[in-house]
């Protein structure tokens, strides 16, 4: 019995260790650099119009719709509050704002994901990319270029002015809480606020919903 214990407790040896593969997760530098080498320069890109828009279905519970639109491409992203996605959409667009643009947005859809990109072209102009896949897929940055739903260049105005104000929009208009979660988003409007409304609004012009 004791020659029996000592064999089946006897460590393996190295060749004999299992193996796995399990990638690594990138910072967000990295992540970045290694998405940015998939985008495409094509001229047709540039200066798109952009609409972005939210909406709470009447007939479901915890669901808050994410439309962006360009002019050749569109994706509806549905937001769910188990996983209270906009928490990070307020550091998104802090990124946006102060031109350090590293940190995405992923909104979970409760199996597949969504991540939105935003790369500074020059001084004018942003780049909006959005990746669409399965957990495995973004959690370890294993982009591939039809994960890319989205790649359009806008002026950052634009970018910010329809994000912006077509939250601020839904927010007092048509978001009810009571079919939500306890994330608050008119607290988020007010955080969200204090940086733009007061400072920009000479891009208001540029959004219908101001």
């Amino acid at each position: 019995m004791q020659d029996y214990f000592r064999s089946i407790t006897r460590p393996l040896k190295a060749h004999a260790h299992p193996k796995t593969h399990k990638p690594r997760t990138l910072n967000v530098e990295k992540e970045h650099r290694r998405l940015k080498k998939l985008l495409t320069r094509k001229k047709d890109r540039i200066a798109q119009k952009l609409k972005v828009s939210f909406t709470q279905p009447s007939n479901t519970y915890g669901w808050i719709y994410l439309m962006v639109e360009t002019e050749i491409c569109s994706i509806k992203i549905h937001c769910s509050y188990a996983f209270e996605p906009f928490d990070s959409f307020i550091y998104w667009m802090e990124g946006i704002l102060f031109d350090i643009p590293m940190h995405a947005w992923k909104i979970e859809e409760e199996g597949r994901y969504k991540k939105l990109f935003v790369y500074p072209v020059d001084m004018v102009f942003l780049r909006l990319v959005v990746i669409a896949d399965d957990h495995y897929a973004l959690e370890h940055c294993i982009y591939k270029e039809e994960h890319i739903v989205i790649d359009t260049i806008i002026r950052k105005e634009e970018l910010i002015a329809q994000f912006y104000y077509g939250f601020r929009r839904f927010v007092q208009n048509e978001f009810d809480r009571s079919r939500w979660s306890n994330e608050n988003l008119h607290e988020s409007l007010n955080y969200l606020n204090r940086y733009f409304d007061t400072n920009w609004d000479r891009w208001r012009g540029i959004s219908k919903y101001a």
